[in-house]
């Protein structure tokens, strides 16, 4: 299991979305701004549900095309984070200027790229397989 190099990718992968938990995504400048807690309760969750996938993508190693369709699904969710948090930063109308991005922006970013790289992968051992297959 752990030394597939797509178990490698899923595993940093995993703990990167560990660490959006811990480390503050956004930061405001001025304390005037009120933001609704269910944004970031739902950014929350989101996260939460992103880990729960990675980890059962690493769990179900022995089944490659169940883990591809996680992959990609765990690539959407990256895409629904920064949509969600775009939403959350306009609906409460703060301007960009007024924002500090923290180093838990950039982490879904990390994510999408390694789970990618783990899809890949993932796809290229069930190609391999199947060829192998094909020769008994």
């Amino acid at each position: 299991m752990i030394q597939r190099i797509q178990t490698v990718y899923l595993l940093f992968s995993l703990i990167a979305s560990v660490v959006m938990f811990i480390v503050p995504v956004i930061g405001l400048n001025s304390a005037s701004f009120k933001i609704t807690d269910e944004g970031f309760t739902s950014l929350g969750i989101l996260t939460g549900a992103i880990c729960a996938i990675s980890f059962a993508t690493i769990i179900l190693f022995k089944k490659r095309t169940l883990q591809i369709r996680l992959c990609l699904y765990n690539m959407i969710l990256f895409f629904f984070f920064y949509g969600l948090l775009y939403y959350i930063l306009h609906s409460n109308e703060i301007s960009i200027s007024d924002v500090d991005f923290g180093f838990g922006v950039i982490l879904p970013a990390i994510c999408f790229i390694l789970t990618f790289l783990a899809f890949r992968s993932i796809r290229r051992d069930d190609a391999l397989i199947k060829s192998m297959d094909r020769l008994r």
